[in-house]
C-alpha cells in the first residue's frame, strides 16, 4: 500500500487509511506503532503458548504414568493432587487457546472492516488481557521450566517424580487459575 514507486498512488492509500482509521494522515505513522506494539505483544504471547502446550501435554501424560503404578495408585493424596494438576492444567490451556482464538477472530473482523473503532475495539480487548494472559503463561512457563530442571521429561524414577509433584507442582496452581479466572470475558465475534 505505501511502497508503490507512484507517489500520488502511495498520498491516495495513506488517505484511505486514515480515512478508514478516523484519525489524520499524520497520525497514520502513530498509527502502525500502535498497531505494531499490541500486535507483537500478542504474536510473543502466542509463541509462548505454543511452546508451552506440548510440556503441559507431556506433563499431564507422566501424571498419568505416576498414576498407572499400583504402589503409587495406594496414596490417596498423590491420586488427588494428580487429578488437581490435570484439571487445573486443562482448564487453564484450554482458557488460554480459547482466547487467543477469539483475538483472532476480532483482529480478522477488524481488518475486514477497518475502521477507528474496530481497532479501538480490538486494541482495548487484547489490552485487557495483558496482565492476566501474561501472568497465567509466566506461572505456567516457570512450573514447566521447575519440573524440566529439577525432573526431567522421562520421569525415569516414579517416587521422586512422586514427591515434585506433591511438593512442587501443585503449589501456585491455584493462583495460576484465580489469575486465569480473573480474565476479562471476550465477547464472541
Amino acid at each position: 500500500m505505501f511502497s508503490n514507486p507512484d507517489r500520488e498512488l502511495a498520498i491516495r492509500n495513506l488517505r484511505t487509511l486514515a480515512n478508514q482509521l478516523e484519525i489524520e494522515i499524520m497520525e497514520v505513522p502513530e498509527f502502525l506503532e500502535e498497531y505494531a506494539d499490541i500486535f507483537l505483544s500478542l504474536a510473543y504471547y502466542k509463541n509462548c503458548l505454543d511452546e508451552l502446550i506440548p510440556k503441559t501435554g507431556r506433563f499431564m501424560e507422566i501424571l498419568r504414568e505416576v498414576e498407572s503404578k499400583l504402589h503409587m495408585r495406594r496414596d490417596p493424596i498423590l491420586m488427588n493432587v494428580c487429578g488437581f494438576l490435570r484439571e487445573i492444567l486443562n482448564d487453564v490451556t484450554a482458557s488460554l487457546t480459547g482466547r487467543f482464538e477469539s483475538f483472532d477472530r476480532h483482529s480478522k473482523d477488524m481488518w475486514e472492516n477497518l475502521n477507528g473503532e474496530s481497532f479501538r475495539r480490538v486494541r482495548g480487548l487484547i489490552e485487557s488481557h495483558h496482565t492476566t494472559v501474561g501472568g497465567v503463561l509466566c506461572g505456567l512457563s516457570l512450573k514447566m521450566i521447575a519440573w524440566e530442571n529439577e525432573i526431567g521429561w522421562e520421569c525415569t524414577r516414579p517416587v521422586q517424580c512422586a514427591e515434585f509433584i506433591t511438593s512442587q507442582m501443585r503449589s501456585g496452581l491455584n493462583r495460576i487459575k484465580e489469575i486465569e479466572d480473573s480474565a476479562p470475558t471476550v465477547s464472541p465475534t
